[in-house]
């Protein structure tokens, strides 16, 4: 009862405080005076688990735009993600190498700032904070490319970034490979996000529909796929989240489901190296379709990650939002 009171007069404390007062006072209480002192300048994508970070592509969109910043600011940029598995077990640099070394981090309050910018699409706090020769460690989950490129006046594209940062493993391009081999030409990505409708993929407290209303949103899947396919003449590639869906598409001609079990990363701990892998070759193959469709209606949701795919390919999106 104590620890649940004082979270709660912790949360009323820190409730009115600033953006900018909570990074330093987050900064006071990670970084002590006598901590490690690293390289000056540089910028770090922080993903450590210690605090709320978000799924998957939240988390690439945070690293992408982060790095677009840092490009034109002209600062080092580098990645430290470790929660809820390490990233480079998923991808090498490519063109720029992101790896943090040991002896780069610092620790140390005088020269180490935490912030967190989640939830805010704006770049107000990282300009001020750049000014100095501060090491800065973010934490952000926004797509702020377009707001970089007017502020600054550059250019930059997601799919360009993207190549310059992440070259996949050789466990991802094999499978990428074989997916391609199966399906024999282009294709078109279709992208279902059911979370936990089905009671296969536990996420936050989100709980199962009832079996009526899970056999209703199931049977619409199947039918917009079958639409879909009378529209473009391709093989789909279908990827969901939901194991039970995509079981429901075996043996239906040009259609090939990405099976494997996934997990989100902010909820599921300690899963195999495949299955939070599921996620990352899902993307990716998105991301190699001739266009991608997000079919989500009713308790579904509207999810970021085929339009994180879409970015990174630098192909089109199309939304389907009501009953066809």
């Amino acid at each position: 009862m104590f620890i649940f009171q004082f979270s709660k007069l912790k949360d009323l404390f820190l409730s009115p405080l600033t953006p900018s007062l909570r990074d330093v006072l987050g900064s006071i209480r990670r970084y002590p005076l006598w901590g490690t002192w690293g390289q000056e300048k540089i910028v770090v994508f922080e993903v450590d688990g210690s605090g709320f970070h978000g799924g998957l592509c939240d988390r690439f969109k945070g690293i992408v735009s982060l790095y677009a910043f840092c490009k034109a600011i002209h600062r080092p940029f580098r990645i430290h993600y470790i929660f809820p598995f390490d990233l480079q077990d998923y991808f090498l640099p490519g063109v720029y190498d992101w790896r943090l070394r040991t002896e780069e981090l610092s620790c140390n309050f005088l020269n180490s700032r935490l912030l967190r910018i989640i939830g805010d699409a704006n770049i107000n706090r990282l300009l001020k904070e750049s000014r100095t020769n501060r090491q800065l460690h973010v934490n952000a989950n926004r797509d702020i490319v377009a707001l970089i490129n007017e502020r600054f006046g550059t250019k930059f594209s997601w799919s360009s970034l993207w190549s310059e940062l992440f070259i996949p493993c050789d466990f991802l391009q094999k499978q990428m490979k074989t997916y391609r081999e199966q399906i024999g030409s282009e294709y078109i990505g279709v992208a279902f996000r059911f979370q936990n409708i089905f009671g296969d993929y536990p996420e936050y407290d989100l709980q199962p529909l009832s079996i009526s209303r899970q056999n209703d949103l199931a049977e619409w899947g199947l039918s917009c796929l079958s639409k879909i396919q009378r529209r473009e003449n391709l093989p789909l590639l279908v990827t969901s989240d939901s194991t039970r869906f995509l079981a429901l598409m075996d043996n239906r001609k040009g259609i090939f489901p990405l099976k494997g079990k996934g997990a989100h990363e902010d909820t599921i701990k300690g899963a195999s190296f495949a299955t939070y892998g599921k996620s990352i070759l899902d993307l990716l193959m998105l991301s190699k379709a001739k266009k991608i469709y997000s079919p989500a209606i009713d308790e579904m949701y509207v999810s970021g990650f085929p339009e994180t795919a879409a970015k990174i390919g630098n192909i089109p999106l199309e939304r389907i939002l009501s009953r066809w």
